[in-house]
């Protein structure tokens, strides 16, 4: 069983500071806070275009818009992480963030929220385990991702050494091998670097999302 994540502390003492932002406008949906604005998502019986709206806010650099996708998806995550001792609440909320980044809209009827929630837990457990490749997809639609890795080594949270591993990894979507090829490195050191950058964002998750 999982004990409580450090991550989950921090993560609510910043929603209770942003809770009552106003978020920009959602597509016809205005003048909503974060907090109504995940209270919808989570009572809406179809939730998925008032996600999408916040995706696509997220990508195009609201914060906000990021922190409301993540606390909708907090529940789950928490749940994962108690269910499964691999898992943990920071690795899975850093998996978020990258994934609300690159997220694409998928065939209808496929859920957006279960979409970065399952994926988050596939992209974590495959640190474990030899990185399988990554499709390839519009750079515009990393540009969230790209600027996290930014802020991230802006910050001295990761040096450049890891940013340039993670971005051919999850921004360019290269394999472990290719991106080993790439850097001069071996795979299990491009593996190391990854899971390495993705743990130390997690722990200062709060400073990335920060104004």
């Amino acid at each position: 069983m999982a004990t409580q994540d450090p991550c989950l502390a921090t993560i609510s003492r910043h929603w209770t500071e942003v809770s009552d932002c106003d978020l920009p406008p959602l597509g016809d949906t205005g003048g909503l806070t974060a907090e109504q604005a995940v209270e919808a998502c989570r009572t809406s019986p179809q939730p998925d275009p008032l996600l999408v709206h916040l995706i696509d806010a997220a990508q195009s650099g609201s914060r906000l818009a990021g922190w409301v996708l993540l606390e909708v998806a907090m529940p789950w995550l928490q749940k994962l992480a108690r269910h499964d001792d691999r898992l943990t609440v920071s690795t899975l909320v850093a998996a978020v963030w990258v994934r609300i980044g690159r997220y694409r809209v998928g065939p209808k009827g496929t859920s957006v929220l279960m979409t970065l929630v399952l994926g988050a837990r596939r992209d974590v457990l495959a640190e474990l385990q030899p990185l399988g490749c990554l499709h390839h997809v519009q750079r515009r639609r990393l540009a969230l991702a790209s600027a996290v890795l930014d802020r991230a080594e802006g910050l001295g949270i990761i040096e450049a050494k890891y940013r340039v591993v993670v971005e051919s990894v999850y921004v360019e979507g290269l394999t472990s091998d290719e991106a080993a090829a790439r850097h001069r490195l071996t795979p299990a050191t491009v593996r190391w670097r990854c899971s390495t950058a993705l743990k130390r964002m997690a722990a200062r998750s709060h400073e990335l999302a920060g104004p």
